[in-house]
């Protein structure tokens, strides 16, 4: 479910929306070059993994690049994708 945008009184913050969706081919697609978190079918998860495609025409995997490694997925095992929040900046101390 995607969170919904808040606003605090006055309006100065805002709450940025989290895209989740369920992982359909062309969901995946508008996620295409974007941090990930991925759920997988056997109940695992990837976190912070770069979506790099998701196949096309009979090419039945998902490519995600994790930890330095490019890793090739099942399409069907793929049950939930969401956008990753963005890193929190360290603050110089």
């Amino acid at each position: 479910m995607p969170a919904p945008n808040a606003a605090t009184a006055g309006g100065a913050a805002r709450v940025t929306p989290q895209r989740h969706v369920r992982a359909t081919s062309s969901v995946l697609r508008g996620l295409e070059g974007c941090k990930v978190s991925i759920a997988l079918a056997d109940g695992s998860r990837l976190d912070d993994v770069m979506l790099v495609s998701v196949g096309r025409g009979r090419t039945p995997t998902v490519w995600v690049f994790a930890s330095g490694i490019d890793v090739f997925l099942p399409r069907l095992a793929v049950v939930d994708a969401w956008e990753a929040p963005p890193a929190r900046a360290r603050s110089a101390a």
